[in-house]
């Protein structure tokens, strides 16, 4: 499960609600003569938005004022925009790490617009638009956060599957905890851009490309995954430690220390029942957050598990049994754990190649 497969498609939604996401405000307090209308009649209650192309101001501060919240708005439809662009190179073969810079600096500018607005004697509803594109702006900024910091937890989700699948079981540990950490990090940057969203008055940022309900929808969707990675990362961290301790069964069996072999087999046992378990929870997750991406990968993580628990179990008995010289029923018990490997397949690497790694020890032990 890589990285930009699963940001392609849930930043997707994201970047379709966000992009353009300012839209068209009414910045100048209602104090200028319209010269072109469009009406919004698609919900239950009607709203009207009023676009103006050219107007006639009665005072320069209030042109002024006018014209910082008109390019406040600019700066924050292109940061909406950036993030649409950054979300979508996920999805692209070869895509790189979510750049932030254009972002930052387009709302930098667009706080400086709105300082020069607060700063130019704004009327009062003028001062309710100007809160509300910081608002809007603190939002998009908080979900900039989020999004470096899946980045970054997905950077380091991959490290740990690179070093799980070179036998560097410590290292992969190290390196999914800290994935862990930084989707936790991320989770908190959602709740904060979700917060900003609600404090939004609606009204002031109505036009026809502004829907503060689908992105706040979209960004819910968004705020799943971090919760959903975390309960996969936990089910990881046990599978990886499992793998560990089943192959120090496999050195043991293979130097005839049947007696280690089985207690090294009956803890991977465990590793993998906790997986299983951990790995159950996240499906679950998935499930609820309507993810069939990473409910695919889960559920076949659920199956690899419990084929490895049942399989290492069968193993431990077959040590036993060898250890006290009752080859048959060693024989037996090895047979079963083939039968338990031979349980489910997975289209993951990682899956696969562990299943292949157990079938090898189940059927090289002695006759």
């Amino acid at each position: 499960m890589k990285r930009r497969r699963v940001l392609g498609l849930l930043a997707g939604g994201v970047a379709a609600a966000l992009s353009g996401c300012s839209g068209d405000v009414d910045g100048d307090g209602g104090r200028t003569t319209a010269v072109e209308t469009t009406t919004a009649t698609e919900t239950t209650t009607t709203t009207t938005v009023t676009t103006t192309t050219t107007a006639t101001t009665t005072e320069a501060d209030d042109g002024e004022t006018a014209a910082a919240i008109e390019a406040a708005k600019d700066h924050i439809s292109a940061a909406g925009d950036g993030i649409g662009r950054q979300s979508d190179s996920f999805g692209d073969v070869g895509g790189t790490n979510f750049d932030d810079s254009g972002i930052r600096e387009e709302l930098d500018a667009a706080d400086e617009e709105l300082d020069r607005a607060a700063g130019s004697d704004p009327t009062d509803e003028q001062s309710e638009t100007i809160r509300s594109l910081r608002n809007f702006g603190d939002a998009l900024s908080a979900l900039t956060n989020a999004m470096v910091s899946l980045d970054g937890g997905f950077d380091s989700f991959e490290a740990g599957q690179t070093a799980f699948e070179a036998d560097r079981y410590e290292t992969a540990v190290d390196r999914l905890e800290t994935a862990r950490s930084r989707f936790g990090t991320a989770r908190e940057h959602l709740e904060t851009a979700q917060d900003e969203l609600s404090a939004v008055d609606e009204m002031r940022l109505s036009g026809e490309s502004v829907n503060l309900g689908t992105a706040r929808d979209a960004i819910e969707e968004l705020d799943g995954l971090p919760s959903v990675m975390d309960r996969f990362i936990a089910g990881y961290v046990q599978f990886v430690r499992g793998q560990s301790n089943f192959q120090a069964g496999t050195d043991a069996m293979d130097a005839e220390n049947y007696a280690g072999a089985a207690s090294r087999f009956t803890s991977a046992a465990d590793r993998f029942d906790r997986a299983a378990a951990r790995f159950e929870k996240g499906l679950e997750a998935a499930r609820a957050a309507e993810n069939a991406d990473l409910e695919s990968s889960l559920d076949q993580l659920v199956c690899l598990a419990e084929a490895l628990r049942d399989g290492s179990e069968h193993l431990a008995d077959a040590a036993d049994y060898y250890d006290v010289g009752d080859t048959e029923a060693g024989d037996e018990a090895a047979n079963r754990a083939r039968e338990a490997f031979d349980r489910c397949e997975g289209e993951s690497e990682t899956g696969d190649d562990a299943l292949l790694r157990a079938r090898r020890v189940a059927g090289r032990v002695p006759r």
